[in-house]
């Protein structure tokens, strides 16, 4: 018994809800006696055996309901083909989104790789000196040139997800934060805490 249900699965798995948008262009296709439609599609609607009147009356619905809808099939091919241009360009849109969306994640990952450069060595440039006779030494790695941030880019919106408490914000003001946090008069390193 239970063989025989996933066999019945195994051929009507593709009929789900996700697939309903193309389901309904090939059945369009069938009812027109469209040349493209795969003969593998032909064959499927054709062992079906519904008649595309008795389809057309239960998509309208019983005579008895208060408003009956139409069925055009023009209005249905005209907005499958509206959907299938609004992929097209939504996909092209995508792209554009997606080089976005890749430079926005690579410079997330660079300032959060500042900040903890700022955890781990921001004590370094503390000023813990009162009498100021040391000389704190320049870190590459503090610097922001150092994880690919140019000077026009100090003013770009960058996505942090609370990592200095707040969502976004831009390199000038994690500059001022992490200074101020790690290299001010009180100079916290806490990522060798054990």
């Amino acid at each position: 018994m239970s063989s025989s249900k996933n066999l019945e699965y195994k051929k009507t798995s593709f009929l789900n809800k996700s697939n309903s948008a193309f389901i309904e262009q090939m059945y369009l296709k069938f009812i027109n006696k469209d040349s493209d439609l795969p003969e593998s599609w032909k064959n499927y609607f054709l062992d079906i055996g519904d008649e595309t009147d008795l389809i057309v009356k239960e998509i309208k619905g019983p005579s008895w309901s208060p408003v009956k809808k139409r069925i055009d099939l023009d209005e249905i091919q005209k907005k499958i083909e509206t959907k299938d241009k609004n992929f097209s360009s939504e996909k092209k849109n995508d792209l554009v989104d997606q080089k976005d969306f890749a430079k926005g994640n690579s410079d997330s990952i660079k300032a959060v790789s500042l900040i903890r450069s700022y955890r781990q060595r921001g004590h370094l440039l503390a000023k813990v000196d009162p009498l100021e006779m040391r000389e704190s030494e320049y870190l590459d790695e503090l610097h922001p040139e150092n994880y690919g941030f140019k000077k026009e880019d100090y003013q770009k919106k960058i996505f942090l997800d609370g990592v200095i408490n707040k969502e976004h914000s831009n390199i000038i003001e994690i500059l001022s934060f992490l200074k101020k946090t790690y290299c001010g008069s009180i100079g916290y390193e806490y990522m060798h805490i054990s």
